[in-house]
């Protein structure tokens, strides 16, 4: 009687396992954390710049799944310097996505799905012309979902 009752709970406890991972990973695929940990990553090509250097610094963003609304928001020195639409992003650069319409009550909302790593150039979004001597931090982040990339460079 006692080893029925233990098996019991041995298959109780891995059925309870298996929905939590079901769930857990559910979750992770509609966030994107089930492709990368790291969705956004600052990449550049040194670590100081001359004024008269192009900013040759980009956000790479990994293939995550996010709402077609999501930007990422660009700060220097914890001023907003840019907000990169990434729908828009997409579409004017030709990069390929997958859609999904997910139904959300009242709300029907545009998920968009990338199929390949983005690198975004920011050079459109910051001047060194225009920075003093010395170091700076760069974050991006999303403007809807707490993920973000954090450096930090210099400028002589």
């Amino acid at each position: 009687m006692a080893l029925r009752a233990e098996r019991e709970h041995i298959v109780t406890l891995i059925v309870a396992a298996i929905a939590m991972l079901v769930i857990f990973g559910g979750f992770a695929s509609f966030s994107g954390l089930a492709v990368h940990n790291d969705p956004l990553v600052i990449v550049k090509a040194k670590g100081t710049f001359a004024r008269g250097d192009v900013f040759d610094v980009a956000v790479q963003l990994a293939p995550v799944t996010f709402m077609a609304d999501e930007s990422i928001v660009l700060y220097l020195d914890d001023n907003v310097v840019g907000v990169i639409a990434l729908k828009k992003y997409l579409d004017d650069n030709g990069v390929d996505y997958g859609t999904e319409i997910k139904n959300l009550g009242q709300n029907n909302q545009e998920i968009l799905t990338l199929m390949n790593p983005v690198s975004i150039n920011l050079a459109d979004y910051v001047s060194l012309e225009m920075m003093a001597a010395g170091t700076h931090t760069l974050r991006a982040e999303f403007s809807l979902g707490d993920a973000y990339a954090e450096d930090v460079f210099g400028v002589e």
